[in-house]
């Protein structure tokens, strides 16, 4: 899971948004199974989740996210 989500922010910082949102949600799904919902790992992958959508345009669906990232805060 941590190689997704290092692949995920790396293609983030290279723009490349789609790609990044794939790599960072196959991170979360595995981080649920591994961690549980309330681990720090899983709300920072929402946190990058939510920042993928928004660069792609997709700002209900980031809203959303970020909501759900904070309130397992």
């Amino acid at each position: 899971s941590r190689s997704y989500w290092l692949v995920g922010i790396s293609l983030h910082g290279l723009g490349h948004y789609e790609e990044a949102l794939a790599n960072l949600q196959k991170a979360l799904e595995i981080h649920k199974k591994m961690l549980g919902e309330g681990h720090l790992e899983i709300i920072r992958t929402y946190g990058w989740v939510g920042n993928c959508l928004h660069e792609l345009g997709r700002y209900e669906e980031a809203l959303m996210i970020h909501k759900t990232a904070f309130q397992i805060c």
